[in-house]
């Protein structure tokens, strides 16, 4: 452990990285930020409607996280991590896509609600 990782108990660092508790000095949760990712995608495609990313800081890498897709993208900006997490959208619709007739129920599942948000690019 170095100075870095124990608080003296009497500051809270601010700025992007973690906070620090006041009364032990333990790293608390990260400040999430919500931010509305909608319209295009990488490599031609397009979401349907808006998504929403909580981006937070994670041992100094961003993290964009959609709940509602079970996915997740880092980045060394909050820019980055957008969009990282906006190409991976595009990587995993693509998956489901190919593998369609063999998926899990619960996978069937995940693969109806990318078919509903993720537009294929027009030919």
């Amino acid at each position: 452990m170095n100075d870095e990782d124990v608080g003296s108990g009497n500051e809270e660092q601010s700025g992007n990285g973690p906070r620090r508790s006041r009364e032990i000095g333990t790293a608390v949760a990260p400040r999430e930020e919500a931010v509305e990712i909608a319209g295009p995608l990488p490599h031609g495609f397009a979401l349907s409607r808006p998504l929403v990313a909580l981006v937070s800081v994670v041992n100094d890498e961003y993290v964009a996280d959609i709940a509602e897709l079970n996915l997740y993208a880092f980045g060394a900006s909050r820019e980055q991590a957008l969009r990282n997490v906006q190409a991976r959208i595009v990587e995993r619709y693509r998956r489901l896509d190919e593998l369609s007739d063999r998926l899990s129920p619960p996978a069937e599942e995940l693969a109806r609600t990318f078919r509903s948000l993720v537009l294929p690019r027009r030919a």
